[in-house]
């Protein structure tokens, strides 16, 4: 069952509105985990640490936002053995640290997005693979050996002109149709959603998440999606959000910048 909600998680929020991606002073949660992952730049080499209940997807958005590339993330449907009972008697997940060292000058991106996958695989349990959707996206997909990632679901949807926001929602409604999983539509209202056209040009069954670059490659702005799962109510929760490209001024000040969207290909 596919819901729509405009209301933002806790989640959600802090990867959207976390304006450094570098802090001098370690800021924590209840659970004693970063806010943000650390970056350090070296010469050639980045370092990434990251804290966190996912710490994959602490250093992805790090490291996207570093770059300005456009990175989508997706969560395994965690099972009891991932979870704890936290102190609101919530089941939520164990979590853990990782670090990572890049190469970055002078090395492709997919190269780069691969690494960090291959390093998080050397530490921890779950595994995932860097997964080129379009000639500018890279998705990162988890790895399970007895099921399938969620948007790799074959789906279809009808050609009707829609906003992008309702294209997505009627892929969202396919995938849940055809895998029984709960799915959350979250975030913040998006004019680009909601104002910019897309209408599929094809017939054919593909997978979910070829079907969201199409919809989201649409909007005037690159936009990523950041899909993660809930083991307390055993629900899916998609953000969506423009990629962008953070840097410090003369001044020390932390810009940000959108990406201009590439067209599907």
């Amino acid at each position: 069952m596919m819901h729509t909600k405009r209301l933002v998680s806790l989640l959600y929020l802090t990867l959207t509105f976390a304006p450094k991606l570098s802090i001098a002073q370690e800021q924590t949660d209840k659970d004693g985990y970063s806010l943000h992952a650390t970056v350090s730049v070296n010469g050639p080499n980045i370092s990434i640490s990251a804290s966190s209940p996912r710490p994959l997807l602490q250093a992805t958005t790090a490291l996207r936002r570093t770059q300005g590339w456009t990175i989508d993330y997706e969560d395994p449907e965690y099972g009891d053995s991932a979870t704890k009972v936290d102190q609101e008697s919530r089941r939520s997940l164990v979590g853990g640290k990782f670090t990572s060292t890049l190469q970055e000058q002078g090395v492709a991106e997919k190269i780069v997005i691969e690494s960090l996958v291959q390093q998080f695989n050397q530490q921890s349990k779950f595994k995932y693979k860097a997964v080129q959707n379009t000639g500018t996206r890279v998705d990162i997909v988890p790895e399970t050996p007895d099921s399938t990632a969620l948007l790799d679901t074959p789906v279809r949807i009808d050609n009707s002109p829609r906003s992008i926001g309702a294209a997505v929602d009627a892929i969202l409604q396919e995938v849940s149709r055809a895998t029984g999983a709960s799915i959350v539509r979250g975030g913040m209202i998006d004019n680009d959603l909601l104002n910019s056209k897309f209408t599929y040009g094809g017939n054919e069954v593909i997978p979910a998440r070829q079907l969201l670059a199409q919809a989201l490659d649409s909007a005037p702005i690159q936009k990523i999606w950041i899909l993660t799962y809930e083991p307390e109510d055993k629900t899916y929760y998609i953000g969506i959000e423009s990629a962008v490209k953070a840097h410090t001024s003369s001044t020390g000040d932390v810009l940000v910048n959108t990406i201009p969207s590439t067209p599907y290909k």
